[in-house]
């Protein structure tokens, strides 16, 4: 029914899945218009986002899940 967003002041990298951070990943093209984030560790469940800073100055959030198994 809802979603909410965490923002942290100071974030770090990380790539300790148990530690809030930011993402380390690898971006590929997927088909003509996609792109394939992968992920160098087991992400815990939950879900995620990307951002991206459009050129207006404004942000855009992808979402996505990574269900428990």
């Amino acid at each position: 029914g809802s979603r909410w967003i965490q923002l942290h002041k100071k974030m770090k990298m990380s790539s300790d899945p148990q530690k809030p951070g930011f993402l380390n990943f690898q971006i590929t093209r997927f088909g003509k218009s996609g792109l394939e984030l992968t992920v160098p560790y087991p992400l815990p469940p939950g879900e995620y986002g990307l951002t991206a800073a459009e050129k207006q100055g404004g942000m855009v959030v992808f979402c996505f899940a990574v269900p428990a198994s």
